[in-house]
């Protein structure tokens, strides 16, 4: 399969690419969106141990995010992706729910 994927080749412009290419280039990229969902994540971890009510909102975001991911994983790949989805999803959601909902007073 992969080789038929290689061997298909279609122009766009000046330049040829292979359905092969893209599958690669796409897995690629989510896996690139992955990771800076986890630096994410930790980021948020820490503003919201430090008080800062906007990594709530950013948070919730990030779960809308989920959602709409996990059907997509659904919709065009299988059970077992969405299946990391909806779990990804419920632990953003748990994350976010134990979010201090009032700032640190500042002391002033």
């Amino acid at each position: 399969m992969w080789t038929a994927m290689n061997d298909v080749h279609f122009s766009v412009g000046h330049s040829t690419f292979s359905y092969g290419a893209f599958y690669k280039g796409f897995g690629l990229s989510i896996t690139g969106f992955q990771l800076f969902m986890a630096w994410l994540a930790w980021q948020l971890g820490s503003m919201a141990k430090r008080g800062v009510m906007d990594a709530r909102v950013i948070a919730w975001g990030i779960v809308g995010l989920q959602i709409v991911g996990a059907g997509l994983a659904l919709r065009y790949f299988s059970v077992a992706p969405a299946l990391f989805s909806v779990a990804t999803l419920f632990s953003f959601v748990a994350a976010t729910v134990s979010m201090r909902r009032q700032p640190l007073e500042s002391g002033l």
